[in-house]
C-alpha cells in the first residue's frame, strides 16, 4: 500500500498550523518594532531640523531667536517651533552674549512651524519638555534641564525605545 495514513496527515498539518502561528505571532510583534523605531526616527529628524535652522538663521536676519522642538506627553504630540523675538527693538542676547528671550519656550501658534504626533498605539513616557537650540553654536537649553531622556512606548508597555540629549545637543539612542 502507497501513501500517506489519515494519522501521518493530521500529524504534518498540525506542524504547519502550529509554525504559521509561531510566524504570525513574530510578525505582529516585529511590526511593532518598526514603527516604535519609525516614530524615533521621526522624532530625531524633528530635533536635526531645528538644528539646521539654527544654523540657517546665523546667516539670515529673522525674528526668530532660536529654534526649537516642543514635546506634549498628554497629546503624544511634538512641534517644530522658532522662539521669536518678545521686544523686536532687542536682540536675542544681552550684552555678554548670553540668551535673554524672556519666554524662551513654545508660547503660541504663531511660533508654531510644523506639528507631528506619534502614531496611533504610541505614547510618551514622562513629562512635557522643550528643547531649544541657539544659534550661531547650537547651544542647547532645555527646560527641564538637560540632560533629557525622553522613552516613546506601546501603550500597552510592551516595547519602548529610548533617547537622550545631553548638555552638547547630542542625540543618543538608547
Amino acid at each position: 500500500m502507497k501513501g500517506y495514513s489519515l494519522i501521518e496527515t493530521l500529524v504534518v498539518i498540525t506542524i504547519m498550523l502550529i509554525l504559521a502561528g509561531t510566524l504570525l505571532t513574530y510578525n505582529h510583534s516585529s511590526e511593532k518594532q518598526i514603527n516604535i523605531f519609525r516614530n524615533r526616527s521621526v522624532f530625531i529628524s524633528v530635533l536635526n531640523q531645528a538644528k539646521s535652522l539654527a544654523i540657517q538663521k546665523f546667516y539670515q536676519i529673522q525674528e526668530a531667536c532660536a529654534f526649537g522642538v516642543y514635546i506634549n506627553t498628554s497629546i503624544s504630540q511634538y512641534i517644530l517651533f522658532q522662539d521669536l523675538k518678545i521686544d523686536q527693538t532687542k536682540d536675542c542676547k544681552d550684552d555678554n552674549g548670553l540668551y535673554n528671550n524672556a519666554d524662551s519656550a513654545y508660547t503660541d501658534d504663531n511660533e508654531k512651524l510644523q506639528s507631528f504626533s506619534l502614531d496611533s498605539g504610541f505614547e510618551f513616557d514622562g513629562g512635557n519638555a522643550t528643547i531649544l537650540f541657539l544659534p550661531p553654536d547650537l547651544t542647547t537649553i532645555a527646560m527641564p534641564p538637560l540632560p533629557l531622556t525622553f522613552t516613546i512606548k506601546t501603550l500597552d508597555n510592551s516595547l519602548s525605545t529610548s533617547l537622550q540629549i545631553n548638555e552638547g545637543g547630542q542625540i543618543v539612542t538608547q
